[in-house]
């Protein structure tokens, strides 16, 4: 049976007058009646007894990092078509950045389709205390329910409270549209042709059911493994199974995590010691430290001592992983028989590097300034001293640790923005030198072997500017991602495959959540008709699917609608998504 969708009824009773048609909008059941979806993967959201303004609490909340939008949403069931709403929230801001959050309301049609997007839509940024906001609009025509988003896109913080929809309520006709695109035999003799139809997810299968993919991947240099919101446990076990097949069946040697290069780097040092899950806790972001990710790890490390490895990398300039911690000693170890690096600048590095691990970060003026000139000279250092560092070390490992330099730098650079009101999206720094790092091992520190990627979609994929969510393309808008910048280096050589399910729940800690039921006609719809649980479908060359139609690959929002072969390469389709479940480490 189907999940019931995250467009969760909040009010199956018609009231009338300004009685409140949202339920819980004071948050004093916590989040019951609301959803909250972390699509970026680093906002959190908590419960505030102490910051409020009215009741036992309010909600709060805290995001480190830039797009893609996160989403506390409620949703009311009928409206009566013409009349006035009115919602109100309260809300209260610290260094919540320019364009940084959105109040709006969608209004949707009986298929649960949006119609249209309120034209009142207020802008959340800055630092300020309570204050009141309101929102009004007219239930446009056809329109059966809506929903009340509040959009958290740039760092910041923010709190709400006492959240209220006004205005008549009324019953949706029963009826159904027809279906626009049904599955008829034509779209289901082109899923038989090209569809791949996977049979198990399970790791240690053998890859007969994956073969198909060998010469869609003909060509194919880089492989990107999407993921639509870092809590989808079973689009992690699909793509720790296709991560083995490249490997073993395609020759793929190298595999870079969303994940710190330093880190990543240093954890095959734990996986040529046998250790996976050692190597998985020094690398990589807690949102991968899962059930569904060990067993990669573990093949990583039986193949570490084998003819075949498959090297694990990086190409985040966040820190990710334990091993992170390393990166000074190390770096000061490798230039030590070259040079040494004086005690005042290891002091200024030493300061801000504790710095970079609290949240928020809070270096002053002067400590940036102190340690930007130390890593400036240090920089002079590996260059003036190159030839005995290459005598030392070698040239691998000289290159390593003059990118790690410079990567560093950036890291500080990206946390500090931030912390800010900058108009340029911080994203944006951090996905240009994503890219850059991804050259990097592509080029010079790899560049004879073919590379798996993982990471979230919205950071490989390309075009987003072709892609709505609820009818607008603004999310994306100011946004170039990393995959805008591989795809235009390496064009046909990478291939891109985002993944979508159907129905099922999701979540990494808690809380979990059923994800919501697609729209009528999309590709989870579409797919779901078709009846096979696990399928993988092409989207490059001729496909059947390139008109815009709603998928969500980037997110569980049902509204995201674009021409999905221009934007990825593929899509994995499962009908069940599950959640994750963490893997303590020794």
């Amino acid at each position: 049976m189907r999940t019931a969708p995250i467009i969760l009824l909040v009010c199956t009773v018609a009231f009338a007058g300004k009685e409140n048609l949202l339920a819980n909008g004071g948050f004093e059941k916590g989040l019951d009646s609301w959803i909250f979806v972390d699509n970026s993967g680093n906002t959190e959201h908590s419960l505030d007894k102490q910051v409020k303004k009215e009741g036992r609490q309010s909600l709060h909340l805290k995001k480190a990092g830039g797009p893609p939008f996160d989403v506390l949403r409620a949703d009311v069931g009928a409206l009566r078509e013409g009349s006035k709403v009115s919602v109100t929230a309260w809300f209260k801001a610290e260094k919540l950045q320019s364009n940084g959050g959105w109040f709006k309301i969608f209004f949707y049609d009986r298929s649960g389709e949006v119609i249209e997007q309120g034209n009142d839509v207020k802008p959340l940024a800055g630092t300020y205390d309570w204050k009141e906001i309101t929102i009004e609009n007219r239930v446009p025509k056809k329109a059966a329910s809506a929903a009340v988003f509040i959009l958290i896109v740039q760092p910041g913080e923010l709190w709400t409270d006492d959240v209220r929809l006004t205005g008549a309520a009324g019953a949706p006709a029963k009826e159904k549209p027809a279906r626009k695109r049904p599955l008829d035999s034509g779209m289901r003799s082109w899923l038989d042709r090209n569809a791949i139809m996977v049979k198990t997810l399970d790791f240690d299968a053998r890859h007969g059911d994956l073969a198909r993919l060998k010469p869609l991947l003909e060509g194919v240099r880089i492989v990107q493994l999407g993921e639509q919101s870092h809590m989808d446990g079973a689009s992690f076990r699909a793509k720790a199974r296709l991560a083995r097949f490249l490997h073993e069946e395609m020759g793929f040697e190298v595999i870079a995590f969303e994940s710190g290069l330093f880190e990543c780097e240093k954890a095959n040092g734990l996986l040529a010691e046998g250790k996976g899950k050692a190597a998985m806790h020094a690398s990589i972001f807690g949102i991968w430290r899962v059930e569904q990710v060990l067993p990669l790890f573990d093949h990583m490390a039986a193949a570490a001592r084998s003819e075949h490895p498959l090297r694990l990398t990086g190409f985040d300039t966040r820190g990710s992983g334990a091993a992170a911690d390393g990166f000074l000693a190390d770096l000061y170890a490798f230039l030590a028989p070259a040079a040494e690096v004086p005690a005042a600048d290891r002091e200024a590095l030493a300061a801000i590097d504790a710095k970079l691990n609290a949240s928020p970060y809070a270096p002053t003026g002067a400590e940036r300034e102190a340690a930007s000139a130390a890593l400036g000279r240090i920089r002079k250092l590996i260059d003036g001293n190159r030839a005995e560092l290459v005598k030392a070390h070698g040239e691998p490992e000289t290159e390593f640790f003059s990118r790690c330099v410079d990567n560093y730098g950036v890291r500080e650079k990206f946390e500090f923005s931030m912390t800010g009101d900058d108009k340029e999206l911080s994203g944006n720094l951090r996905d240009k030198q994503m890219a850059e790092n991804l050259r990097w091992l592509a080029e010079v520190r790899y560049p004879d072997k073919k590379i798996i990627t993982w990471a979230a979609t919205a950071h490989q994929a390309h075009n987003l500017k072709l892609v709505k969510i609820g009818g607008s393309s603004e999310q994306y808008e100011h946004w170039t991602n990393m995959g805008q910048y591989v795809h235009e280096w390496y064009g046909p050589k990478v291939f891109t495959i985002a993944f979508a399910a159907l129905e099922g729940r999701a979540g990494r800690f808690s809380p979990q959540f059923d994800i919501p039921e697609p729209k009528e006609d999309s590709f989870e719809d579409l797919l779901g008709r078709y009846g096979q649980p696990l399928v993988l479908v092409p989207l490059r060359g001729e496909s059947a699917f390139q008109e815009a139609m709603f998928c969500s690959p980037m997110s569980y929002d049902r509204s995201i609608e674009a021409p999905w072969p221009q934007v990825v390469d593929a899509i994995f389709f499962t009908r069940e998504m599950t959640a994750t479940k963490w893997v303590p480490a020794d």
